[in-house]
Parts: structure tokens; sequence; C-alpha cells
């Protein structure tokens, strides 16, 4: 670590006092062309959902909408708990009256795009990489799972965490709240609970701010096809090969909290439905569990449908959960482990749920199963924070391709797919390194990556901001003709070939 703040002395000394972000004038439109074409943002650089929401019957999220006119955007974000609007305006261009244009005066006023920003939401983070702009992130959760957030998070960097960001050092802020009282915060309530693709088409929401745009419209097609084909193959792969259904259950384990006490939760709900069906599992059948359960006083079911268990320690409870898991082929566990992920192992997961390991090989299928139980850190921070809190959201088909891998292998395998998962791993590996006595059950966990700041290939306290070319300058040359020459932005992305491809074309 020594020689890690040696070598990043310079960069700490360029942060030490943070200064309001300096507008790239590369950025912005000129006056000279703005009287010429009046409108600058063209139909191909705003969002679209029409051409996607023909080929699916998935009704997209219309949580927030966005209308253009010629010089700027209206954002707005429309739920039953809240409502917010944001007006952003082309650098460049004159900033508009709220008044004018129908606004009320205590309107969030944006000029885009943002230069540096604070990123609180792990998700939003992910968009931004997806976009490329992660460049223009000046402070971030200390929570972030991706290596070089996390160095300039850290002490290293002068501690650049989204807690300590100076109003007036950055001209956005992303947060999961609204927060009527900072002027300048941006809420992305954005989770999986959505549902797969609905989450994921957030991203044009982060690139409005951006004007990023025609790479989000690419991004999410992208995504939205990889989605779709594989969950097309898995049915058909079933459907022409007879295969039955293995029966999946989500898992969550809760500590005693405040008032809340220790608990099991067996998970129907929301996005879990989708992406068992979708990678060719089942949950278990609910409506006949509620039935055999239901003189059990220490299960109850709640608000949102799922099974929850309490009183842990006792008899009846562990009968409860024995029932429920008698039948199932794969478990999920969801619940959260601090600190080293890689630590938590089969063994971790009887001890977390209160089954016997000399008797649980036996009494349960899964543990007799390859790759029968999983769990979502497949990739994870030190503080064992997962990287599927920031990437899930933005790529479900990732998310799809993940769970295949372990639920429907075959499929992958007819189609010579050997992509290794990266957000979810398997506690029972194919190569055992220790076993339970009788021989029947593997003890150690694998698959999972932790990564760390020094992880980071570029060693550096931020990076240097690539302008963006308007979306005006149909021919972006028009761009370089500023102070600031260089390269326009090109986006930076991830594995899968297709979704690369959307996003640097």
């Amino acid at each position: 670590m020594a020689a890690l703040n040696s070598l990043l002395l310079l960069a700490v000394v360029g942060f030490a006092h943070a200064a309001a972000p300096v507008r790239n004038p590369v950025d912005c439109v000129s006056s000279n062309l703005l009287n010429i074409t009046g409108n600058v943002y063209p139909s191909t650089h705003q969002i679209t959902r029409q051409s996607i929401q023909e080929r699916t019957t998935v009704t997209f999220v219309q949580e927030f909408k966005i209308a253009y006119g010629n010089t700027y955007k209206i954002v707005t974000i429309a739920r039953s708990d809240t409502n917010e609007t944001y007006l952003l305006y082309q650098c460049g261009t004159t900033k508009p009256v709220l008044s004018q244009i129908g606004l009320p005066a205590n309107t969030k006023v944006f000029s885009v795009p943002l230069q540096a920003v604070s990123v609180a939401d792990t998700t939003a983070m992910y968009f931004m990489d997806m976009l490329g702009v992660k460049d223009r992130v000046s402070y971030v959760t200390p929570y972030v799972v991706d290596p070089c957030m996390q160095l300039l998070s850290s002490s290293v960097c002068g501690g650049r965490s989204s807690d300590n960001a100076p109003a007036d050092a950055v001209d956005g802020k992303f947060d999961f709240y609204k927060d009527a009282n900072v002027s300048n915060s941006i809420m992305i309530s954005v989770t999986a609970e959505l549902g797969p693709l609905h989450a994921a088409e957030y991203i044009k929401y982060v690139a409005a701010f951006f004007n990023r745009e025609a790479v989000a419209n690419r991004a999410f097609t992208a995504v939205y096809n990889a989605y779709t084909e594989l969950a097309a193959s898995v049915l058909s792969y079933k459907t022409n090969n007879n295969v039955a259904s293995p029966v999946v259950a989500w898992l969550y384990y809760q500590a005693k909290y405040s008032s809340s006490p220790e608990q099991i939760q067996i998970k129907f709900h929301s996005f879990r439905v989708q992406y068992t069906e979708d990678a060719g599992g089942v949950l278990p059948n609910l409506a006949q569990l509620k039935t055999v359960l239901a003189n059990y006083t220490d299960v109850k079911v709640n608000t949102v449908g799922d099974l929850v268990l309490y009183n842990l320690n006792s008899t009846n409870t562990a009968a409860a959960l024995r029932t429920i898991l008698a039948n199932v082929n794969i478990v999920i566990d969801e619940s959260y482990v601090p600190g080293n992920v890689s630590q938590y192992t089969v063994a971790s997961f009887l001890a977390r749920y209160r089954l016997n390991e000399s008797t649980a090989a036996t009494d349960f299928k899964f543990l007799r199963t390859q790759n029968g139980l999983l769990r979502l850190d497949g990739t994870a921070n030190a503080m064992g924070t997962t990287a599927w809190f920031e990437e899930a959201v933005a790529r479900p088909d990732v998310v799809l391709h993940d769970l295949v891998t372990f639920i429907m292998p075959a499929v992958l395998q007819a189609a010579n797919d050997k992509t290794a998962p990266r957000l979810v791993r398997s506690l029972i590996p194919v190569a055992p390194s220790t076993t339970s006595a009788d021989g029947l059950l593997t003890l150690s966990g694998s698959g999972a990556t932790v990564l760390t700041l020094a992880n980071c290939p570029l060693q550096r306290c931020g990076s240097t901001i690539q302008p963006i070319c308007p979306a005006v300058y149909l021919d972006c040359s028009v761009a370089t003709k500023g102070p600031n020459k260089g390269p326009l932005r090109g986006p930076i992305l991830t594995s899968q070939s297709a979704v690369a491809w959307a996003m640097e074309s």
C-alpha cells in the first residue's frame, strides 16, 4: 500500500481541494450553428421506445418521461409516492425561463452534458459505465465494486466518497432518494423489483443528463435482444427435449434488526418469477405450501407474498423449512455476507439456516446436486457489497446467462457458449476440496471474485474527461475545433460482444 500511495501522490494533490467543475467548450454548441439549425436534439438522438415495444409484450416502465424542446429536455419522474421534474438545457444555448415553458419555479435546472457528478447509487454507476461517462464521476459511494471507483472513494484519492461531495464541486448528485433541499440532486430510484427489462430501460433516463440517448437506445436494444433470445433458446430446448423444470427456491436470511425479529424468507415476488422461468426453472408451489403449512404458527405470508419463518430455533420452524425445501432442486441464497464473501461456504449456509450438517445431504436433494446451491455474490468488494447491486439492474442479459449456466446448462453447451458466470456462483463446485464425513456434501465454496482498489488497471485518481459531441453535430469533426482538441467519446463496455458492439457503434 505504501508503494501505491507513492504512485498516486501527484494525482491526489490534484484533487486535494474541491473546485467547481470547469466546462469543456467542446461539450457545447456554437451560437453560429444554433442560428442555422435551431434544434440541437435531432430525433436520432432522442430516447426511443416504439421499436422495442413492437417486438415484445413487456410493458416497459413508464416512471420517467422525457420531452424534447429545441434546446432543452424536460425529464419527469411520475410515481405513486413522489414526483420530480428536471429541466436540462444544452450548454452553449440560453438557459430557458421556467415560466415561459410552463414549469414551476422550484424545477431543478441543469446544463448538459453534466461535467462532474457525485454518485451515491451503485446502479447509476454501472449505467454511466455503459454510457461511457464514468470519467465524469468525481465522487462515488464507498460501497462500489468497480475497482477504479473504489480507488476514487478511498483515502488514497483523498476520500472522494459521495458522502463528502461539496455542493459546488459537482453539477449533479445521483442518489436513490429525492432531496428537494439540494438543487443539483437527481433521483434514480430503480431496482430489479420493477422487473428485469423494465429496470434496464433506466439507462435512457441516466443518458439524458449526458446527451447520450443514442448510445442508450442501442445498448438497451442489445441487452433486450440478448435476454429475449436466450430465454427463447431455453424454452425451445425444454420443449424439443421434453425437459422438466427444476424447482428453484430463493432464500433470504435476515438477522434481528431493531424491532424486526430474526427470520428466513422464501421469496416469490418481483423479478424472481421471470428470471426463474426464463432460465428454465419454476418456483415452489406457493398455494400448496400455504395449505401444508397452515397450522405452523411461526410461518407467515408477508404483504408481497413471500413465506416468512420466525422463531428459527424451534423444532416446528425447522420442520416447516424442511417441508419447504424437500422437493427443491436448486436454492439461491440471497442473504448478505459482510466481509470476504469467498469465505461463505455450504457449511456457512447450513449454520445460518439452522440445517443439520450431518443429515442435510440426505434430507435435501439440492445439496446432492451439482450447482444446487447458488449465491448472488459471484463478484464483490472486500466489504461484502456485491456486483449484483451494481450490475444486475443494468444487465439482465448477464443475470439470465448466469442463471441458465446453473439451471439449464445444456442450452449453453449446445450453443458451445463457454462464457463464465460473474454475478452468480455455485457453492457446490465441480472439484470439491473438502467433503462431509459421509462423502456426500461439499463443504467448500468456490467461484467468488473479490475486487479491491488494487485491481484498478490505471492506478490513478480519476480519468481524463473526454468531450461529448453535441447531438446536433452530425459531423462531429466540428467539435474538435475548440481549445480542448482530442478524440471524441467512445463508450466503455463490458463483456458480451453484442452489447459491446451496440455501445461502440
